[in-house]
């Protein structure tokens, strides 16, 4: 029997080293598939696209099965666009599109297909004459149509927000007809049932009328108009938050706020949002450099469907040399400076922890 004993710890120790030695390798090939991501972006940011392009490629071979792989499709087009090789950058859209008809990158995809019509559908006059010219003609139609694609999604961004909004209204009076349809609905069976009472007994009964006051406030406020919201009052909406994949929940919309502020009015908006609850919750801060910085990444691996995006953000990350100074992020590409309290040159986004 001690034998047996012994070979089943045997076998279940096996077991646990076996399982212990996958997940370590899938945190490895996880870590080395990010990296490999980010090397490529950070290239086309700095435009080097031959060099941009080379790694989506090798990406594409070494990942094909990532979860990333839309994203990493859609940068290598852009990087082709940079180059200028539009036949190349067309077909790798239409893959994105074809093989991830669900991918957040699809509307970005048709955009970017309608910019290379747009671009090559026109022949400039002194092609042949002047290349130089050419190739500045092409990077200012290409800086055009992409200013004018921007401009498309924010405005497609706030039509959606205003469409949440009025349907989160609407909802809101259906419930309060509904509210007021059952106590009349409980005033009609109580005056039945009064009725049903004195039938039986045959015996005359004084009992107090329904209260008219209710009946006037019920009336009332089912003919009057919705009153008008006094100014900067926040809505709370579902609608308007999205959850990320490390446990933080950020506002849908990155410009929350509509302005940038200094140090004492971030503060301040973010006491407004957690007075009124916004979006149902009052625990809402300004996140940390490292919060943004990862928001950042996570953006432009998954684009989680934000909108409003700006370029740099104040965050709660007192700088360690001059504890006057703030930490902000760049929403580009994660980099990290500080800046003074007084300073009005930042965007905010409100955060909170999901559990």
């Amino acid at each position: 029997m001690v034998e047996n004993i012994q070979n089943n710890l045997k076998m279940l120790v096996a077991a646990l080293l076996i399982i212990l030695f996958s997940a370590v390798s899938d945190i490895s090939a996880s870590y080395q598939e990010i990296e490999l991501f980010d090397e490529g972006y950070e290239y086309y940011l700095s435009y080097q696209p031959e060099k941009a392009v080379e790694v989506f490629r090798r990406f594409l071979k070494e990942f094909p099965d990532s979860s990333t792989k839309d994203a990493a499709m859609f940068w290598l087009g852009k990087s082709l666009m940079q180059l200028k090789s539009f036949d190349e950058a067309r077909k790798t859209f239409s893959e994105v599109r074809q093989q991830f008809p669900e991918s957040p990158f699809v509307t970005q995809v048709d955009q970017e297909i309608r910019n290379i019509d747009s671009i090559t559908k026109t022949e400039p006059v002194g092609k042949s004459a002047n290349g130089e010219k050419t190739h500045r003609f092409f990077d200012e139609r290409l800086a055009d149509t992409e200013k004018k694609a921007k401009h498309a999604e924010n405005a497609l961004s706030e039509a959606r927000i205003d469409r949440e909004n009025l349907i989160l209204q609407l909802e809101e009076e259906r419930k309060k007809q509904e509210e007021i349809k059952e106590k009349i609905a409980a005033l009609l069976k109580e005056k039945t049932e009064l009725k049903a009472d004195r039938s039986d007994t045959k015996t005359v009964v004084k009992t107090k009328a329904p209260d008219k006051e209710v009946f006037q406030k019920t009336e009332e406020f089912t003919s009057a108009p919705v009153p008008a919201l006094p100014p900067k009052q926040i809505i709370p909406q579902e609608g308007l938050i999205v959850k990320d994949n490390i446990d933080l929940t950020w506002t849908k919309k990155g410009n929350l706020a509509g302005i940038p502020m200094n140090w004492d009015d971030a503060v301040d908006f973010i006491r407004q949002l957690n007075e009124h609850r916004y979006a149902g919750y009052s625990d809402w801060r300004l996140p940390t450099a490292d919060e943004l910085k990862t928001l950042a990444r996570h953006i432009r691996i998954y684009n989680f469907g934000f909108g409003d995006i700006q370029k740099y953000y104040l965050s709660s990350t007192v700088s360690p040399a001059n504890i006057s100074d703030m930490a902000g992020v760049d929403m580009k590409d994660g980099h990290i400076s500080y800046i003074g309290k007084s300073s009005t040159t930042h965007y905010i986004w409100p955060v909170r922890n999901s559990r």
